[in-house]
């Protein structure tokens, strides 16, 4: 499934991401309109047209925010806040206009607006894993360490999550008060544990991130390593 998914045209995959955002908006309309009316809802011609104008609403907002056009794989915090941004605003869209045919109350559109997020947010960050799990094995990318666990090596971080030749796996720094502690998702050890991370992790690589360093201490670092 992954691998067809990845065969498949810039413009197909648009087309398939289309087609569930739809799929989805339809889905979580319909679960909140049940939640709150708490009955199985059958609609009438009115509410039918309501509810078929939910994607309309919802699929023009997410195309002006750039959802279709965001690489699923390359999916960052820029993208996550749009991704919220246009549900919001679809739900406040919807919800006004629902609420005013007396479809659902504003408890139902708070419904509806939780649905997608998780559906279609949550629904995006997997496929984002899933692909990412798919393109690049960690078997095949080398484990690498990152030394300083600072804000540019955060960011380090976050960049090689999309690298197909480094896998990060833990940072270093020699700063105590942050040893031991896990930053975006590794662990921060001692400068004095490389040896046992490179035994242990097989670490092929040790990348600085130190941009307020001076020459000397880099220096002295990259000695260390050698």
């Amino acid at each position: 499934m992954k691998n067809f998914f990845l065969n498949l045209t810039r413009r197909q995959k648009q087309a398939v991401i289309l087609l569930a955002d739809i799929v989805a908006v339809l889905f979580s309309v319909y679960v909140a309109m049940v939640i709150d009316k708490e009955i199985v809802v059958r609609l009438s011609k009115p509410d039918l047209i309501v509810w078929l104008l939910a994607p309309v609403f919802a699929i023009g907002i997410f195309n002006d925010y750039g959802l279709y056009n965001a690489v699923v794989r390359y999916l960052g915090a820029k993208a996550i806040a749009s991704i919220f941004k246009a549900i919001t605003i679809y739900a406040i869209l919807w919800g006004m206009t629902a609420n005013l045919t007396s479809l659902v109350t504003w408890s139902g559109a708070i419904i509806n607006w939780l649905l997608l997020l998780v559906v279609l947010g949550g629904g995006r960050m997997l496929a984002r894993s899933m692909i990412l799990q798919a393109t690049s094995s960690k078997e095949e990318r080398g484990a690498t360490l990152i030394y300083g666990a600072g804000s540019a090596g955060i960011q380090l971080a976050g960049a090689l999550a999309f690298s197909a030749r480094h896998n990060p796996v833990a940072f270093v720094d020699d700063d105590s008060s942050v040893q031991g502690t896990t930053v975006n998702g590794l662990k921060v050890y001692s400068s004095s544990q490389i040896e046992e991370l490179v035994d242990k992790e097989g670490i092929s690589e040790v990348l600085l991130a130190l941009p307020s360093a001076s020459y000397s201490t880099r220096k002295q670092i990259l000695t260390r390593l050698e």
